[in-house]
Order: structure tokens, then C-alpha cells, then sequence
């Protein structure tokens, strides 16, 4: 029998399925399901979500999250970067760093509070978001 892959993000959830409907990126994973598994995870009753645990599809309740909780989260969330952007265009009027049309792309994104805005932020903003002990381990690669 032939296997199918099922893409899900880092929380288990997943992708491209009812009810919602997360987009498959490259920080996807998958796992490889037969014919009749990948069938039944297209659909799924209400309050109810599939999700990969220990390599397994499996259906679980689920509450979505109302959409203006939703909003809120990415409005707060979005403050750092809107800090560190006010920091790069700053840079940019005194002659430090060189305007980009795809980073004022990415701030309409972000305005917008569009998903892959918070997941895609360019170099050279991130350059200016404040860095604690963990990121720098992150980046470095030392932990």
C-alpha cells in the first residue's frame, strides 16, 4: 500500500485540514501515512482537530481560539517588531543602513498582521529586536 506524506507544524497541529487550515511551510514536518489514514485525517467532526504525536495521527478536541483573542495575540506580539523596525528606518534616515523595498513589503505585512510576517522577519530588522541570553545561545548554536 502506498504511503502519503502529512505535513504538521511544531505544535503537532496538522496542516492544510479542516478546521484550521494551517499553511504547510519549511518549518514543517512530516510523517508518512498509509492511503487510508491520510483519507480519514480530511475530515474530522466538530471540536475536534488532527495532530502528530509520536509519529502518529490522531484526533483530538479542540477549541479554536476566537478570532479577536487571535488578533490581540499577534497585536502584542507584534510590538518588538514594530520596535525594531522604528530602529531600522531610524538607521536608514541618518544614513546607517540602505532603504529596502522588501523590508517595507514585510512592514505592510506586519501591519496587516499577516502570519508568515511574524515567522519571515528580514535580517536586518532582527538585527535591532532586544536579545536575551537564550536567543544569542540559539543563534550561536552553543546550548
Amino acid at each position: 500500500m502506498a504511503r502519503v506524506r502529512v505535513y504538521y507544524n511544531a505544535d503537532g497541529w496538522v496542516c492544510d485540514r479542516y478546521p484550521q487550515h494551517l499553511p504547510i511551510t519549511d518549518d514543517c514536518n512530516f510523517v508518512d501515512v498509509s492511503e487510508d489514514e491520510y483519507l480519514e485525517s480530511l475530515s474530522t467532526n466538530d471540536h475536534f482537530a488532527w495532530k502528530v504525536f509520536n509519529g502518529c495521527l490522531v484526533m483530538v478536541q479542540f477549541e479554536p481560539i476566537p478570532q479577536e483573542k487571535q488578533l490581540q495575540k499577534l497585536r502584542e506580539d507584534r510590538i518588538a517588531l514594530l520596535d525594531a523596525f522604528d530602529k531600522w528606518e531610524k538607521a536608514v534616515l541618518r544614513g546607517r543602513e540602505e532603504d529596502d523595498l522588501q523590508i517595507m513589503r514585510w512592514y505592510k505585512d506586519l501591519l496587516d498582521l499577516q502570519p508568515l510576517a511574524f515567522r519571515q522577519v528580514p535580517a536586518r530588522v532582527a538585527h535591532y529586536l532586544p536579545q536575551d541570553e537564550t536567543i544569542r545561545e540559539e543563534q550561536d548554536g552553543t546550548n
